[in-house]
């Protein structure tokens, strides 16, 4: 009956989140025909079956190994289940916080992180993973679940165990995930929002959208899961008038989930297109990024 539950969770949660984005994206009038009409509609709704099942229990683990790791090595703390519960539960310097403000700045250091850890994806073995999110040709919501095992697993590892290191309660981080993932599939849908002046601090659709577009080059553009601000500071902020002519990589990619997943794990082409070409984008503003004329900016 446990394994039935499972199994329907994911489904439930598919039908829910359907009429949700379908409802956002057709108030965005972005919609001209059916999701399942679609390419890759079919593999991207077996990763949605994929990622709650496998990915995220995955994911859980190594999380959870590493809050246990730190807590046995690094802070002393016995390791079996009472002495784990009182590490999680320990007083921290973000505890002393009232709830509100160690909640916000739990959501910005995660988002700082994350920033950093997004852009390590895009170079490197680490881009062979991460190739398989950019790898929808049709960007909507449900392409936000397109997310490889391994891209996950390491992301999430790296980001929880660092904000412990820091000092944050697993408890809180646990609580800004649900949040998180809503906004993380927000920023996929199809439509065309800016949100306005609020767009100059927070991530908008359409700023990640150009984060996806195929020619944008060199290192990526808009890694910011959340705040802008990062983008801004480290010269990886890129946004114009308009709006991409493509998303996708230039590299190919399989269709089906089983060489998406094996993907990373065979020897790169040489004599393919990658899609982190040569040519660096453009910075927003002097910093980090390399400037490519041939991309225009808008601050």
């Amino acid at each position: 009956m446990q394994l039935f539950g499972e199994l329907l969770r994911p489904i439930v949660a598919f039908a829910i989140a359907t009429a949700l984005f379908g409802l956002v994206e057709w108030l965005g009038r972005r919609r001209a025909s059916p999701p399942w009409k679609r390419a890759g509609f079919w593999t991207d709704s077996g990763w949605w079956m994929l990622t709650p099942l496998a990915t995220k229990a995955i994911t859980r683990i190594g999380v959870g190994v590493a809050i246990f790791t730190i807590a046995w090595v690094s802070l002393g703390h016995p390791t079996d289940k009472e002495g784990l519960r009182a590490f999680v539960d320990r007083p921290t310097w973000a505890s002393a916080l009232p709830l509100p403000f160690e909640i916000l700045l739990t959501l910005t250091v995660a988002d700082f992180v994350g920033y950093w850890i997004h852009r390590a994806f895009h170079r490197g073995w680490l881009w062979r993973s991460h190739a398989v999110h950019h790898s929808s040709e049709r960007l909507d919501w449900l392409a936000a679940v397109r997310v490889h095992p391994i891209n996950d697993l390491l992301a999430g590892v790296t980001r929880v165990a660092l904000l412990v290191l820091l000092g944050f309660r697993p408890t809180v981080l646990a609580g800004i995930v649900p949040f998180s993932t809503f906004y993380a599939v927000l920023l996929h849908a199809n439509v065309p929002w800016s949100f306005g002046w609020v767009g100059r601090i927070i991530a908008s659709p359409r700023f990640h959208r150009w984060h996806h577009a195929k020619h944008v080059s060199g290192d990526g553009a808009n890694f910011a899961g959340f705040f802008v601000l990062w983008d801004r500071l480290f010269g990886t902020f890129y946004l114009p008038s308009s709006e991409p002519a493509e998303t996708g990589i230039a590299m190919p990619m399989p269709k089906s989930i089983w060489g998406q997943l094996v993907y990373p794990f065979r020897k790169p082409d040489t004599k393919r297109v990658d899609r982190r070409s040569s040519e660096p984008i453009r910075s927003a503003r002097p910093g980090i990024g390399i400037a490519n004329p041939e991309l225009p900016t808008r601050d």
